[in-house]
């Protein structure tokens, strides 16, 4: 690992240490999976983007039942297929 790199990345954790919000980890979670992509350490780009993801889906209330009844009402109301 190069020294930019390790500084980076150092850098990126801290400010990670100091957020709470699911969407600031979201997207700090995205640039240490890039820092760490970049020199090929794929576990640890993984990783982090993992945790920042399951930090993000805790905070959404996410239904399938709610999808599978839009897709219900857009078929039910899309046109019919020209001849």
């Amino acid at each position: 690992m190069t020294e930019d790199a390790t500084a980076r990345i150092a850098q990126l954790h801290q400010v990670k240490s100091r957020l709470s919000s699911a969407d600031a980890l979201l997207h700090i979670g995205h640039a240490l999976a890039k820092e760490y992509e970049a020199i090929g350490n794929y576990p640890a780009a993984m990783a982090e983007l993992q945790q920042a993801k399951q930090n993000k889906l805790r905070t959404l209330n996410y239904q399938v039942e709610d999808d599978l009844a839009l897709f219900s009402a857009a078929l039910e109301h899309s046109a019919e297929p020209a001849d």
